[in-house]
């Protein structure tokens, strides 16, 4: 497809994502948390239109279309950070993807220089994400990172290097491999699935490969154990009722994978970019 209208299709892709249930341990139509619900997912979904649309069309760089998509979604919705990570995934996908694919893509996160690590930095303080990851060298929260970025002229993929180990990055440096087998996935899955239980098969299927999120704010242990978990269910063939008792024992213990959840939506994008409509 062109680039009209992208805006629009990332607006469908984190609607779908949000909507999709049962997801264990997220938000979805069917489950809230505490202080983050479906309608705040919703509200994000819609905001950040415009700034992806910016980003398809060449007018905002990378950088500044994630700047301007957290400023848009925070200013939408009373939830706090709903979409930092999805939207670091449909930016450079919107950029790069059409007509391209995801070598495109690539090539966006490539082309992407030392005043988009700036306003990634400066957009991932406003969201109010912890920081970097683990492996990173930089705190975003010290006073004057930004000098410090570019006094070392740290391209975005290299500040993406820094923090590998965190599944959202990882998907930038390494080419989108989990975005790419997760979007051919769901696409097999909808030849004779409804989309709601093709997109919790693949939500299942990635998280099943490990999330990032769970290992930061749960520890090695829990990242562990539900990765083991998830793939138990993937190996049943997903079979509803585990699914369903999954999500009843991760949303007791308050655990949330969602990078997974990044990942799904950015799959569903690329199955949008590539002409498929639910």
């Amino acid at each position: 497809m062109g680039r009209d209208g992208v805006g629009g299709l990332a607006q469908t892709a984190l609607a779908l994502e949000v909507s999709v249930t049962p997801k264990p341990g997220s938000v979805d139509r069917c489950h809230d948390f505490p202080d983050t619900g479906f309608e705040h997912f919703l509200a994000s979904a819609v905001a950040v239109g415009p700034a992806v649309e910016g980003a398809a069309s060449g007018k905002l760089s990378l950088g500044e279309a994630v700047l301007m998509g957290v400023r848009s979604f925070t200013g939408a919705q009373s939830g706090g950070n709903t979409h930092f990570g999805a939207l670091t995934l449909l930016v450079p996908l919107a950029t790069g993807f059409p007509g391209t694919g995801f070598g495109g893509a690539s090539r966006a996160v490539e082309e992407a220089g030392v005043e988009d690590s700036v306003l990634y930095v400066r957009a991932l303080r406003e969201a109010g994400v912890g920081g970097l990851g683990e492996r990173a060298s930089l705190d975003v929260y010290s006073e004057g990172v930004e000098e410090e970025i570019r006094g070392r002229g740290l391209r975005f993929s290299e500040l993406m290097e820094t923090s590998r180990g965190d599944d959202v990055a990882r998907e930038l440096v390494d080419g989108f491999p989990r975005t790419r087998g997760a979007s051919r996935f769901l696409s097999e899955q909808l030849e004779d699935r409804g989309f709601n239980e093709a997109a919790v098969n693949t939500f299942v299927k990635v998280a099943a490969k490990g999330d990032s999120f769970i290992r930061k704010r749960h520890g090695e242990e829990a990242y562990r154990r539900y990765r083991e978990r998830f793939g138990e269910v993937a190996d049943s063939g997903f079979d509803a009722e585990f699914v369903r008792e999954l999500d009843r024992e991760m949303n007791y213990a308050g655990v949330n994978p969602g990078s997974s959840a990044d990942i799904l939506g950015a799959a569903i994008f690329v199955n949008l970019l590539e002409g498929w409509r639910p």
